[in-house]
């Protein structure tokens, strides 16, 4: 949640830029920003959340975002975590502490949004190595290739 929110601070950074140059070099306030920059943010998540099922700083720790079917979410069910995330952050946090005492972890996105987050273990980036034998001692081969010349067959 952290990684993710210093992308999105760098976001609005750039569109709070945009419109102070756009304006003058003026200040830029009142409803019209914040609701640029709250639309900017569920874009943000949701984008993320339907294209992938997860975050740049979800993918660093290896969690993925599904339905409670397994599949991945639809635009209702982000629209409905994102709200129920800022719903659960302006509670101080009491939408997440939730998990502590829910039999299966979930917060309030989770249960209102009809979603979980689940760990996914780490993938082997090559899988042919998992399935290699060790290779054998150096020693063993060439005692093999010297039986094989002794007996009168020839080398590889």
């Amino acid at each position: 949640m952290v990684y993710d929110g210093l992308l999105v601070l760098a976001l609005w950074l750039i569109t709070l830029l945009t419109m102070v140059l756009a304006n003058g070099g003026e200040a830029v306030f009142g409803a019209l920003v914040q609701s640029v920059l709250l639309l900017e943010a569920f874009l943000f998540f949701a984008w993320f959340w339907l294209r992938a099922g997860q975050t740049a700083g979800m993918r660093a720790w290896r969690l993925r975002l599904v339905s409670n079917d397994g599949r991945r979410i639809t635009l209702n069910q982000a629209t409905v975590r994102f709200f129920a995330a800022m719903i659960s952050l302006g509670a101080l946090g009491l939408g997440y502490w939730w998990a502590l005492f829910d039999p299966e972890r979930r917060t309030w996105p989770d249960l209102w949004s009809g979603s979980r987050i689940v760990y996914r273990a780490r993938e082997l980036r090559h899988p042919h190595y998992a399935t290699r034998r060790r290779p054998q001692n150096p020693a063993s081969q060439h005692a093999a290739i010297g039986s094989a010349t002794a007996s009168g067959a020839s080398r590889p």
